[in-house]
């Protein structure tokens, strides 16, 4: 059995794309909390049913951020390279009870709210237009582009199948060569 979490929260509560001076306590928790903390208690939930029968998939979804650091993603950041440390965590716990937990690390895709949010503000931050910021960022990936939900979850499709069965504990790097490793 699969479980994936793809919750998260409205990036302006966290003030994504701004500098962190402008990013309080309060809002660098946020995603903390709306990501990386209830892709714990899914984890956890699902640990209960996939122990008992020594098998199934946990999937977290993280992005390029917990890797290249961008200014102004202060909040995300932090939580995206925390959900990829609890990747490693929780395979090392759980694995040897036949449960794989797998991490994809996602470029921006396009059609999301979020990324969308993201180059708007960021843009204006430095005077770009939104479409002027995505070509910036499509700019550094080899790719030179972003990626759409539909590849990410055809990703997800392979980390969660016997293609990987002998995957886990690991971040697959989703990112068009934005991130090398």
């Amino acid at each position: 059995d699969i479980v994936i979490n793809l919750s998260g929260s409205n990036p302006a509560a966290y003030n994504h794309g701004k500098p962190a001076v402008d990013v309080s306590m309060d809002q660098l928790l946020i995603p903390m909390k709306t990501a990386t903390a209830t892709q714990f208690v899914t984890a956890k939930a699902a640990y209960r049913f996939m122990s008992a029968q020594k098998s199934g998939v946990i999937l977290f979804i993280t992005s390029t951020l917990s890797k290249i650091a961008p200014a102004w993603t202060t909040a995300l950041t932090a939580s995206h390279a925390a959900t990829e440390a609890l990747t490693m965590t929780l395979a090392n716990e759980w694995s040897p009870e036949g449960i794989r937990v797998v991490c994809i690390r996602s470029e921006a895709m396009t059609e999301s709210p979020t990324i969308d949010y993201t180059f708007g503000t960021m843009g204006a931050n430095i005077g770009l237009s939104r479409q002027e910021m995505q070509a910036t960022v499509e700019e550094k990936v080899p790719l030179r582009r972003l990626t759409q939900g539909s590849e990410t979850a055809k990703v997800a499709v392979m980390a969660a199948s016997d293609l990987a069965e002998f995957m886990t504990g690991t971040v697959l790097n989703h990112s068009g060569g934005h991130v090398l490793q």
